[in-house]
């Protein structure tokens, strides 16, 4: 039933953090699985973090994620957590960003470095430069 959407497995991860990073996240699926969680829990859901740090946004940006479903994720997260979560780092120091241009850690590499090998599209890099909060998307760049 709709209360497995609220169970996690092994590494933390819910059916969401699944979907976002299941190759090919559709936004249908996410919406559902979002407005299916019982109350508001499927919202809080978005800023929940699996075993690694990892976001369902970080799992998106990893997957290729189409900017729909960036935006989605970002924008109906609670309040200011969806820009807040464009600026926040996984265990291992990866930021949705980094994510979205391969995957790469940091490394001493800036993200524009790995977008410029190939990765996320423009207007996915984009998105996440313009939206992370004050100066972030810039320092994220390594301007």
């Amino acid at each position: 039933g709709k209360e497995l959407l609220g169970k996690v497995d092994n590494y933390d991860r819910y059916p969401l953090h699944l979907a976002c990073g299941g190759g090919g996240a559709s936004l249908d699926v996410i919406k559902y699985l979002v407005e299916e969680a019982d109350g508001d829990k499927g919202i809080r859901l978005l800023g929940k973090a699996d075993e690694y740090g990892r976001y369902p946004l970080h799992l998106a940006c990893e997957d290729g994620a189409s900017l729909d479903v960036i935006k989605y994720l970002v924008e109906e997260a609670d309040g200011d957590k969806g820009k807040e979560l464009l600026g926040k780092a996984d265990k291992y120091g990866r930021y949705p960003l980094h994510w979205a241009c391969g995957g790469c850690a940091p490394h001493g590499m800036y993200p524009l470095y790995w977008a410029c090998r190939g990765g996320a599209s423009l207007d996915v890099i984009k998105y996440l430069v313009e939206e992370a909060d004050g100066d972030k998307g810039k320092e994220l760049l390594g301007k």
